[in-house]
């Protein structure tokens, strides 16, 4: 890559100023990312020095005035080539790839543990892919899954992830008025955005360029700089990420089959109300129902007890056909106690209305992949 030699000899020759973009350190900053690159052993760090020069390489390019960018375009333009080449080269050498990861932050709590057996069971990768260019397709990838297996934070490794997802689940801990639209995750996993990259960072190669999932209640609700996904993807943009995207649940979140279905969190009133009503009729529902299935067993138990008797005994035997009759009359009585039910007023209008709460709980309130996804800064080199 070009040094700063280079570009203090290209200046000198084309009568370029010292000074010619204010504030903007074109010379130190070249040197130190030339530096890193020219080295060629940490590819991570090459990644890093790349991208962290682009943004000064990019102020310089711009800032010019347009004799002065004629002069120096032959030299700016090789540079570009040259942080092209440096990036492809130390993504190929940092890829290893193959491994994502299913991490439950909050272990112990019922939700929480159901949740990632559910993800790790039965979620794909392709329900978190990263972000491609135009007519890039990878249905090996998107058909892969977790086969199973989920970690502890304590346990966490992220080394060798490529663009598979990972996914942390914990709850989202919300501040703000419920059915506001205003509410956001003020923790996730009883932790800060800053400690959340912390954890990320330990492992994470810089070359990751997948979706990492914050798979809990609110992580992506709220505008910045209120937004806890957002706070966690410009921590990690910081620290050298420029490929990955953070995603997170633009409400409430319930896991099912290892989809995730979300409530808008403006509708949070609507949902706890209809939560409890649902509730509710289903106790009230169990309660009117009592009387019927109490008859029911009762009925059943004694036609039940009638028929053990009718096949110790002679078919044309005085008690046989006394029997017979009997559970015959029990049998009409069973029928009875159906029809009775199926004509209870107050249980049918009771039924209609659990099952239309119930579906539009599941239906209208609770939206599959409800989620904002963040980033990236750059797509992986071609």
């Amino acid at each position: 890559m070009e040094t700063r030699k280079d570009w203090t000899t290209f200046k000198k020759k084309n009568s370029i100023p010292d000074d010619a973009v204010k504030g903007v350190f074109y010379g130190s900053s070249l040197d130190k990312c030339a530096k890193v690159v020219n080295a060629g052993k940490d590819h991570d760090a090459i990644l890093t020095a790349v991208n962290e020069f682009r943004t000064v390489h990019k102020r310089y390019s711009t800032g010019l005035g347009k004799d002065v960018q004629k002069k120096a375009k032959t030299f700016l333009d090789k540079v570009t080539k040259s942080l092209d080449s440096a990036e492809k080269e130390a993504f190929k050498g940092a890829l290893k790839g193959g491994k994502g990861s299913v991490v439950n932050m909050d272990k112990g709590d019922d939700t929480i543990d159901k949740a990632t057996r559910s993800i790790s069971d039965k979620r794909k990768f392709g329900d978190d892919a990263p972000l491609s260019r135009k007519g890039q397709k990878d249905e090996e990838f998107d058909k892969k899954g977790f086969d199973g297996k989920s970690t502890l934070p304590s346990k966490a490794d992220f080394s060798k992830a490529g663009k598979e997802p990972i996914i942390l689940l914990a709850h989202g801990s919300p501040i703000g008025k419920p059915g506001s639209g205003k509410v956001l995750a003020s923790k996730f996993a009883d932790k800060s955005p800053d400690d959340i990259v912390k954890f990320l960072t330990k492992s994470l190669p810089h070359a990751y360029h997948g979706v990492v999932y914050l798979d809990g209640c609110y992580t992506g609700a709220g505008n910045s700089p209120g937004n806890f996904a957002k706070k966690v993807y410009d921590g990690l943009v910081k620290k050298g990420y420029y490929y990955l995207q953070i995603k997170g649940n633009l409400g409430q979140a319930a896991t099912v089959d290892g989809k995730e279905f979300v409530v808008p969190s403006e509708l949070d009133d609507k949902y706890e109300e209809l939560k409890k009503e649902r509730d509710k009729l289903e106790k009230d529902l169990a309660k009117e129902r009592k009387q019927y299935e109490d008859a029911r067993e009762q009925i059943m138990e004694k036609a039940m007890a009638l028929r053990r008797k009718l096949r110790k005994l002679d078919k044309e035997a005085t008690e046989y056909k006394q029997l017979k009759g009997q559970v015959e009359a029990l049998d009409k009585g069973l029928d009875s106690v159906v029809k009775l039910e199926e004509q209870n007023k107050k249980l049918a209008t009771m039924k209609v209305r659990f099952e239309f709460v119930k579906d539009t709980i599941k239906k209208d309130l609770q939206i599959e992949a409800l989620t904002m996804t963040v980033g990236p800064e750059r797509l992986p080199p071609r």
